[in-house]
């Protein structure tokens, strides 16, 4: 879904690694190993300040085709 949405803006990431685990993909976003656009979650113990939640000012819709 966010492959196909990138793609038809234009934007071409170069990916070397993906990962499901949404603290893990904070985790190395913190240490400064790539970027990701995350869904909202809850923080165990104290957030990282190296991490930034940003507000979205625009929802996209999107059609999902059912099978």
């Amino acid at each position: 879904m966010a492959d196909e949405y990138l793609r038809l803006h234009g934007v071409r990431p170069k990916v070397h690694f993906e990962l499901d685990g949404i603290e893990q993909i904070a985790k190395l976003v913190a240490e400064g190993l790539g970027v990701s656009v995350l869904p909202d979650w809850p923080v165990i113990g104290s957030p990282d300040p190296k991490l930034r939640r940003l507000r979205i000012s625009r929802i996209v819709s999107i059609d999902f085709a059912r099978s």
